[in-house]
């Protein structure tokens, strides 16, 4: 992560370094709402006292489009703070080809199953721009993650089953905008945010965007993101492993 970082800021310092426009140093105060549609693509599994149930071959659980609200309030020239919330809803049905543990009961061979897994993301964190140029800008990021996670099984001949886990994350990563053309009608923009938490596992997010301005304060956007995150005890008695990942597309709305 630390090299796409470098890497980001130095092409940023290459083809945007330009004195900042008396229009943008004005600019104190504002904000930026996206709401996102994501066709995702899901993988992972629950570790529940020590035995593992993976989401697609256990549970039957796949992707399905979810939505993304992206809030940014700038207090300051340099400084705003931005908040995050994405509600997963998966659910699968699977005819059991093999035997599995899940809460403390053995679902056996050929059961008829019916799997919902909910998960509350929600981000809130602190960004300062390192570099402010009048084709871009390249911004630091830290927050705090958190994951409220439930996973619940119905079967038909063992009855349910329900796992939970609510977990903070501490994150860092970088945020960069870079307009290629004179203007602002086209950007270019992305994000990749996360941290290593050694035998307690690993989050990281990256995505990256095409923004077009169809109004004065309104734009469209595609791109993709991916979110990678395993999180479990030390002993790898309970957690989870989740990947998303997908193109997803944006209206955004600023100041």
């Amino acid at each position: 992560m630390r090299t796409i970082i470098v890497t980001t800021a130095l092409v940023l310092l290459y083809s945007c370094w330009n004195a900042v426009p008396a229009t943008a140093q004005a600019e104190k105060t504002g904000y930026e709402f996206t709401g996102s549609v994501w066709p995702l693509s899901s993988s992972g599994n629950v570790l529940s006292h020590g035995t593992t149930t993976d989401f697609r071959s256990d549970l039957g659980i796949k992707g399905r489009v979810h939505p993304m609200f992206i809030a940014v309030v700038k207090t300051a020239e340099r400084h705003g703070f931005t908040f995050e919330f994405v509600p997963y809803r998966l659910n699968g049905d699977n005819s059991l080809t093999r035997t599995f543990r899940f809460d403390g009961r053995d679902y056996p061979v050929q059961d008829k199953i019916h799997s919902e897994a909910s998960l509350n993301y929600i981000f809130a964190g602190y960004q300062y721009d390192v570099v402010k140029a009048q084709r871009g800008y390249l911004e630091l990021v830290a927050g705090i993650a958190y994951f409220g996670a439930n996973v619940r099984v119905e079967s038909q001949q063992v009855g349910t089953g329900t796992e939970d886990r609510k977990v903070p994350l501490p994150l860092i990563g970088a945020k960069f905008r870079i307009f290629p053309f004179a203007g602002d009608t086209f950007n270019i923009n992305g994000e990749v945010k996360g941290m290593s938490f050694g035998s307690f596992g690993r989050y990281i997010q990256p995505n990256v965007n095409a923004a077009l301005a169809i109004a004065p304060h309104v734009r469209l956007q595609a791109g993709f993101n991916l979110v990678d995150a395993d999180a479990h005890t030390s002993e790898r008695t309970k957690g989870f492993k989740v990947r998303f990942a997908g193109p997803i597309f944006s209206v955004q709305l600023h100041d």
